[in-house]
Formats: structure tokens, C-alpha cells, sequence
């Protein structure tokens, strides 16, 4: 391996803060990354990927496609049809693609330039008619819902009741499979900023029970353009689903996965235990004590990179 393949390769390990081969890629293209103007391609493993300069695509990919942060803690059986939504740029969709190959799948995004680029990345790995794509905000309601748009974060734009502009045309969860030609969803993804507020509620619990058999979610707090960072384990354990959760490395959000008994036990699936408030707590604070070690350990072996020798 060249000097420059073996510096890309150690300096790459050492900028990647617990996302595999992140800083690796960033530096591989540090170019457009850092200088770029224009959405460029990046292969991962195999697929193609549109990214954009100094945007947290990169993240957002690593996390999706090679981390696997939506692959399921417990066996769910098979999944012939999902549900992205929150889609961004598609790299969860792909995703999905490349683990389940579901008969039926629908990705659904409200923001202009996300929806581009997620039909780009789709099509560029062969899926130019396998995903049902959505450019709606997913809301209690159909019509037209205001938002807002984070012009530093490409992943972070949400629902804003109170914005009368910009507005997003808008679908409620049961127009989005009525409309995807889903009776029942094996797979539901969700990360929409805060707006699960307007999608877990009293009147869809009946269509959780009865239509929706494992969904994986992050869940977000008055930080993160949320309510509560603990109103979907409330939700689904007021279901009687079983709940685990996992830390994600920013503040004000957490990982939710929730499996409906009742399916998953006409499957012939055991349901898997849903620790306890004080457990999720201990694993919670084991979570940061460990990510909080692991960047002492990457700076001072940068730091002692960068030492002059004596």
C-alpha cells in the first residue's frame, strides 16, 4: 500500500468517532467534500451514493448502510413490505432494499433537494421502479402543513405548524400505504424530525395494532424539534408492544424499536423482553461513559501522532 493509502487509511481511523470508516471517506474526498459545490459520488460497498459538500450525507450513509443502526435487535420474520419515512437521500431505503428486497416499498420526503437526490440515488442502483417515492410531509392529515427548512443541516428540516411559508403538501400515515398499495407494513422506519408527534396519537393506535408489525424510529426531544424523547416508548408500551431502545451519539434524541406482540406471535415469533425504565437508564449512562472514553482514546492518539519526537 502507498504512504498516501496507508496516511488516508490511520488518520481516517483516527477522525472516525465510532462511525466505521467514516473519517476515511471523508478524507478519500476531501476535495468535494470540503471545496466542492456540487452533490457527488461516493461508493459504499458496492452502491452508489449522491452526496453533498460539507453536508452530513456522508454521516447519514455510514450510519444507514454500514453500521446498520436500523437493523432489528430481534428476528421480525419476513418483510415483504416497508415503509421509509423520512427518507432524506435514500440511503435507508437502499438499505432496506439491500436487506429485505420487500415486494413493496415507500419512501416519502418533503424537502426539495432531499427528494432530488433520493430519486437520483435510487435510480443509480437499479431501483427506478421498485420504491414508491413521496415527496409529502408526513402529517395527522392530508393538505398542506407549513415547515421548516434548516439551511445548515440537510437533516434536520420538520413540520412547523405555525410557518404559513414555506408549506409542504402533506399525507396522514394511512393515506401514505393506502396510497403505496400496503395493507399491512412488516417494516416501519420513521425518523421525521419531531412530527412522530402527529403520527403516534390516539386515533392511529388501532392502525398500529392491526396493520403495522415492527417499526424502528428515532424518537426526538424539545432539542430535536420534538415533544418528549420518551413519547414513543410511552406510545407503544400503552400498546402492550415490547420496546427497546439505544442511545444515539447527539443529544435530545433515541433509537426506538417496537415490536407488536400480537403479529409476531401468529408468526410463531417469540417476543423479545422490553427492559424496564431504571434498565434502559443504566444502559443509557454505560452508552456515554463508553462513547465519552472512546474520544479521549482517538484525540490522544492524534494528539500523540502530533507530538514532536525528542
Amino acid at each position: 500500500m502507498a504512504f498516501k493509502e496507508r496516511a488516508i487509511t490511520f488518520l481516517g481511523k483516527q477522525l472516525d468517532f465510532g462511525v466505521a470508516g467514516l473519517g476515511e471517506a471523508m478524507l478519500r474526498n476531501w476535495k468535494p467534500y470540503f471545496f466542492g459545490k456540487e452533490p457527488f459520488q461516493v461508493d459504499i460497498e458496492g452502491i452508489k451514493m449522491l452526496v453533498r459538500p460539507k453536508s452530513p450525507d456522508l454521516y447519514v450513509i455510514y450510519e444507514n448502510m454500514v453500521n446498520g443502526q436500523y437493523e432489528p435487535t430481534h428476528d421480525i420474520g419476513k418483510v415483504e413490505t416497508a415503509a421509509d419515512l423520512g427518507a432524506n437521500i435514500g440511503s435507508a431505503t437502499v438499505w432496506l432494499e439491500m436487506r429485505y428486497a420487500p415486494k413493496t416499498i415507500v419512501a416519502v420526503e418533503f424537502e426539495e433537494e432531499n427528494f432530488r437526490l433520493l430519486e437520483k440515488n435510487l435510480n443509480n442502483n437499479g431501483y427506478e421502479g421498485d420504491v414508491i417515492r413521496l415527496k409529502k410531509a408526513v402529517y395527522s392529515e392530508d393538505g398542506k402543513v407549513g415547515v421548516k427548512i434548516n439551511k445548515g443541516h440537510s437533516g434536520h428540516h420538520m413540520v412547523d405548524e405555525k410557518s404559513h411559508d414555506p408549506v409542504a403538501e402533506s399525507m396522514s400515515l394511512d393515506s401514505v400505504l393506502k396510497a403505496a398499495g400496503i395493507d399491512k407494513v412488516d417494516f416501519l422506519k420513521m425518523d421525521i424530525e419531531g412530527s412522530e408527534r402527529w403520527i403516534l396519537t390516539e386515533a392511529n393506535k388501532d392502525l398500529f395494532l392491526k396493520r403495522v408489525r415492527y417499526v424502528n424510529m428515532e424518537s426526538h426531544g424539545p432539542q430535536q424539534g420534538g415533544d418528549d424523547v420518551e413519547a414513543a416508548v410511552k406510545y407503544f408500551q400503552s400498546l402492550g408492544w415490547s420496546v427497546r431502545t439505544k442511545q444515539v451519539p447527539y443529544p435530545g434524541a433515541l433509537r426506538v424499536e417496537a415490536f407488536n406482540p400480537k403479529i409476531l406471535e401468529q408468526m410463531g415469533i417469540t417476543v423479545p423482553d422490553s427492559p424496564i425504565a431504571e434498565e434502559r437508564e443504566n444502559r443509557f449512562k454505560e452508552a456515554i461513559d463508553k462513547t465519552v472514553e472512546a474520544v479521549y482514546q482517538k484525540a490522544y492518539a492524534l494528539l500523540g501522532l502530533l507530538k514532536p519526537k525528542k
